[in-house]
């Protein structure tokens, strides 16, 4: 009987063994595979692909921002001032609002924030940019600001999103102001949120700049957009103010050049400026942006 019993623990033994020593290959085997996998993915990512994806890497935390240099003053040969630099206050907004948030939600957090500044500017007797394609008529009427009809097709396709104004169908071609300012405001997916209808056309034009001028920006979101220009000091300190209401927006320090006698000498001595909708049209092949400056060497 007990002969029997030893036996038959031999075998279990045996046989739990073989068990053990063939869950050990296994797990041997499968740490191999992972190990190999773990390998040929490192290889992948570091050799093949690193220098692609440390390229992506750095587009994203790289943040490339201009900063204007002070220009220095021009006297003449007896020491008086021709040209000299003069403090300018600017108001500034990065967009606060997240990509991912409906649009709504967006346009709704925005349009808040730019009717107190807008609020802000107007009280003090300022006025926020107006570099939109569209202005108001003696009547009040929307009316482009274009002076041929090239230049206009142009900014329509700029505000269509396209590259040419080839791309533009016959209905956008023959689009009014009003039919434009109307689409910017009411579009469910690219319009901003405004109430056409309801509201006076001034403040709409106001809010459309302000609107426009950031979604140029809008592939940078990190960089601040400027929605007025050449403000007061009163302006300046209100926007200060009210810092804490007024989220994303600031006042940038700026200079604005002047001459001692500017009919005369800017001429002279030379001068920039905001590059006109005639030079932008013939520097177009190009692809110069509408925000450089041009003007006579100094």
């Amino acid at each position: 009987m007990k002969e029997s019993i030893k036996v038959r623990l031999k075998q279990l033994q045996r046989i739990s063994g073989r068990i053990f020593r063939s869950r050990l290959l296994v797990l041997m085997g499968v740490f191999c595979l992972t190990s190999s996998m773990l390998v040929c993915r490192c290889f992948y990512l570091q050799i093949i692909k690193g220098e692609e994806y440390a390229e992506e890497y750095e587009l994203r935390i790289k943040k490339t921002e201009e900063i204007k240099a002070t220009r220095g003053n021009i006297y003449d040969r007896n020491g008086n001032l021709l040209a000299y630099n003069e403090l300018a206050y600017s108001i500034t907004i990065e967009d606060p609002t997240s990509s991912d948030s409906p649009v709504s939600e967006r346009n709704e957090t925005i349009n808040a924030i730019l009717e107190q500044v807008l609020e802000i500017v107007e009280e003090n007797g300022d006025s926020v940019i107006n570099s939109f394609g569209i202005t108001l008529d003696s009547s009040g009427n929307y009316q482009f600001s274009q002076t041929n009809e090239t230049q206009r097709l142009r900014f329509v396709a700029d505000v269509y999103g396209y590259s040419s104004a080839d791309d533009l169908t016959d209905e956008q071609k023959n689009q009014t102001a009003d039919d434009i300012i109307e689409y910017l405001c009411t579009d469910e997916i690219y319009g901003y949120g405004l109430d056409y209808n309801g509201s006076d056309p001034g403040y709409i034009l106001d809010m459309v700049n302000m609107r426009y001028a950031m979604h140029l920006n809008s592939y940078q979101k990190y960089m601040s957009t400027t929605i007025a220009t050449g403000v007061s000091r009163e302006t300046a300190a209100a926007v200060m103010e009210n810092k804490d209401v007024l989220t994303g927006v600031d006042i940038a320090e700026d200079s604005v050049r002047k001459y001692t006698d500017s009919e005369v000498f800017s001429s002279i001595i030379g001068y920039t400026g905001q590059i006109s909708e005639e030079e932008y049209s013939a520097l177009s092949d190009e692809e110069q942006e509408n925000r450089s400056r041009s003007g006579g060497q100094q």
